[in-house]
């Protein structure tokens, strides 16, 4: 199949695929929203979709451009508990945020090679307390942002070491605020969890 999504349920048995020929170029990243829609986005178009799951293309946003609301490489996108949409804009060096229906809200990140700057992001993901992780395959760690875009922490670095990274790619976070990390140059996976300082410790 090209053009589309390949379903698998929870056994890995397929489950029905999603044509979308035509609508998309290039596929990036894809999320599945709360209310069962899917999020997509075209690295090449520099565009997000919104798909429900008869394959009904229901919004799109972007085209190439550094303006807000508009993309250069968006390569991964996610929906927090509120059901707005963030983006990352890979190739702007920043992470757009927008409502459900793909319009404009907001955004944070800089090009940059200090902490808190981008410089070759490649994953994106959102646990349930609102924290955006992104990973960095220059600086080879994440970067943990809360929802306004300012840093909370950084971990990880250049090496094969427990918490070191090598080119981490993609990401992804279960219910319970447990992040997978796609470490791509040492050919494994990685498994966080981000602990908040207890006051006074």
């Amino acid at each position: 199949m090209t053009g589309g999504l390949r379903r698998f349920d929870n056994e890995g048995r397929p489950a029905g695929d999603i044509k979308l020929r035509g609508e998309v170029s290039r596929f990036g990243g894809v999320a599945s929203a709360v209310n069962g829609d899917f999020l997509l986005t075209d690295v090449e178009a520099g565009e997000v979709l919104r798909v429900s799951p008869d394959g009904t293309v229901i919004a799109r946003a972007g085209g190439h451009g550094v303006e807000p609301g508009r993309f250069n490489h968006p390569t991964a996108v996610v929906e927090d508990q509120d059901g707005t949409v963030w983006v990352l804009d890979a190739l702007n060096f920043r992470v757009q945020h927008l409502d459900e229906n793909l319009h404009y809200l907001g955004q944070f990140g800089t090009h940059g090679d200090g902490s808190g700057h981008l410089a070759l992001p490649r994953g994106l993901t959102i646990d349930p307390d609102g924290h955006l992780y992104v990973s960095d395959a220059q600086f080879d760690l994440i970067q943990l942002f809360d929802s306004e875009g300012q840093l909370l922490l950084t971990v990880g670095g250049r090496g094969n070491g427990a918490g070191e990274f090598w080119s981490p790619a993609g990401l992804a976070c279960d219910a319970r605020g447990t992040v997978v990390v796609a470490d791509a140059g040492n050919s494994r996976v990685q498994v966080l969890k981000y602990g908040k300082r207890r006051s006074g410790s």
